[in-house]
C-alpha cells in the first residue's frame, strides 16, 4: 500500500487485495485513508456519480433564479413574494434530501418529519 512514495507492506491474500482496491476507487480515496477507515471500523461510503453532482448544481441553479425573482424590484405584491420564497424554501429542503439521500446512503432521511 502506498504513504504518500512509499510503499508499506500489508498482507492480504489477492481476492483481499481486490476488494480493497475496489473500494478505494469506488470511495475515490487514497488506499491509506481507506485502511485508516477498516482498522478504525469507520463506515466507507462510495462517490456517488457524476449525474448526482450535476443534479444537485441545477437545484441549487433554480433555487437561486427564484430567490432572484422574489428579490427583483418589478413592483411584485408580498403575497407572490412570499409564494415564491416558500418555493425557494422548498427546494432548498428538497436539495438538502437529495444530497443526504445521495452522499450518506440514509435511503429514508428526512421522511420522519411529515
Amino acid at each position: 500500500m502506498r504513504n504518500g512514495k512509499h510503499y508499506v507492506p500489508v498482507r492480504m491474500t489477492k481476492a483481499e487485495k481486490e476488494t480493497f482496491l475496489r473500494i478505494s476507487k469506488l470511495c475515490n480515496a487514497p488506499e491509506k485513508t481507506v485502511l485508516y477507515w477498516l482498522v478504525n471500523d469507520m463506515i466507507v461510503y462510495e462517490k456517488p456519480p457524476e449525474t448526482f453532482f450535476k443534479i444537485t448544481r441545477l437545484m441549487l441553479r433554480l433555487q437561486i433564479n427564484v430567490d432572484h425573482i422574489c428579490l427583483s424590484r418589478y413592483g411584485l405584491s408580498e403575497a407572490i413574494k412570499m409564494k415564491y420564497h416558500r418555493f425557494s424554501k422548498a427546494l432548498n429542503n428538497y436539495d438538502c434530501e437529495i444530497l443526504y439521500k445521495g452522499l450518506f446512503a440514509e435511503a429514508h432521511y428526512g421522511e420522519d418529519r411529515k
